[in-house]
């Protein structure tokens, strides 16, 4: 059984992942819906994508992806 200290740690664990497989969906999607995109390759679109999220900190990066 986790002790107390060790659910939030393990919830914003979980968080995180969520969070990273919410960005791989929008940037798949972005790849498949965006006729410009679509010939690129998903390793280019992420670097544009996270050239965007370094200049948020790790709770408004939350915020964009959960909201």
């Amino acid at each position: 059984m986790h002790s107390r200290n060790k659910l939030p740690k393990l919830y914003k664990k979980v968080q995180f992942i969520e969070a990273i497989q919410k960005m791989i969906n929008i940037i798949l999607n972005l790849k498949k819906n965006h006729k410009k995109l679509k010939n690129l390759s998903a390793q280019l679109v992420y670097s544009a994508y996270s050239i965007k999220l370094k200049q948020m900190d790790f709770s408004n990066f939350l915020n964009l992806v959960f909201n």
